[in-house]
């Protein structure tokens, strides 16, 4: 949108996101711990 707020600031990224999406436990973790079944890894390194 023409109205939408635009950084301007200079800031670069400080994070490089490393997986796209949420890692998620394969079918054994959740045989093995049930609580599992909604948890969600999300890996990002620190460039700055």
């Amino acid at each position: 949108p023409s109205d939408f707020p635009v950084c301007v600031c200079d800031s670069s990224a400080e994070l490089r996101i490393l997986t796209r999406h949420g890692e998620t436990p394969d079918a054994a973790e959740v045989e093995a711990n049930p609580r599992a079944r909604s948890a969600r890894v999300r890996v990002a390194e620190k460039i700055a």
